[in-house]
């Protein structure tokens, strides 16, 4: 999960089913929430629940699939 320095765009990339799938978000307003950074594990958290909310209602417009070679 990537996140810009204003906290306005959010990217997640992840692994589903043979592919690498890139998620943009852009809130209409406001900004996302900042993330906590963890000293234990030096990295960034975010709550499940805030993970969910930027996940859902992500709705695909196109989508292009190569044949099997």
């Amino acid at each position: 999960m990537f996140m810009s320095r204003n906290r306005k765009v959010v990217k997640i990339l992840h692994y589903e089913r043979g592919f690498y799938v890139l998620y943009e978000k852009r809130p209409v307003m406001g900004k996302f929430k900042k993330p906590v950074f963890d000293e234990v594990s030096k990295c960034y958290r975010i709550q499940w629940s805030d993970m969910t909310y930027l996940t859902e209602s992500i709705v695909v417009d196109k989508m292009y699939v190569s044949p099997k070679d």
